[in-house]
């Protein structure tokens, strides 16, 4: 019977997995060929070649914040103390907030290991929310100037069109990087 249900439940997972890249698959080809159709291909790689470089480098750069942060934090965290393993077993203890769960952890899940993990996992699903912005900075990359100034503050028109989005993108998304883990 545990058998019955371990398989099941693999079977649940494997068949979740699939449907979720037959629909990513199902909306890359659709774009490819819609885009093949009008005859602009080329549109369509550049599209696919800037959503995959926004997600390695947001990827990248929040994997190194992140992954900064969590090693500050273990750092500074067993600076002068000495945690004892528990003469009791851990399981049967409820942990009331983060610091009574992390003394009551095995002895074998070190905090290091454990910062690694989160900084990647937040790193792949920060990345994931920065995707949106690759029309940003294509428009970023292939701004031309428009040749007319802002009668306010003398800026070229095309800095608010091009490079003002940009900066607010990057911004936002180094808030978002160096936050997550930081103070409320």
């Amino acid at each position: 019977m545990r058998r019955i249900v371990v398989a099941a439940i693999i079977a649940g997972i494997v068949l979740a997995i699939g449907l979720i890249l037959l629909g990513l698959m199902g909306d890359f080809l659709v774009d490819w060929a819609w885009f093949s159709a009008v005859h602009y291909p080329g549109i369509f790689w550049t599209v696919v070649g800037a959503t995959a470089t926004l997600f390695f480098a947001a990827f990248l750069g929040s994997a190194a914040l992140v992954g900064l942060n969590g090693l500050l934090a273990v750092q500074f965290s067993n600076r002068g103390i000495r945690v004892q393993p528990a003469a009791f077993d851990w399981r049967s203890v409820k942990a009331h907030n983060l610091s009574e769960l992390l003394r009551l952890m095995p002895r074998h899940v070190s905090l290091l290991r454990l910062a690694v993990g989160l900084a990647f996992l937040l790193a792949i699903l920060i990345a994931a929310i920065e995707v949106s912005n690759w029309d940003v900075a294509l428009r970023f990359i292939y701004g031309v100037p428009h040749g007319h100034n802002d009668p306010l503050f003398g800026k070229e028109i095309s800095f608010y069109l091009f490079s003002l989005p940009a900066y607010v993108a990057l911004k936002n998304w180094m808030l978002l990087a160096s936050g997550v883990l930081g103070p409320g």
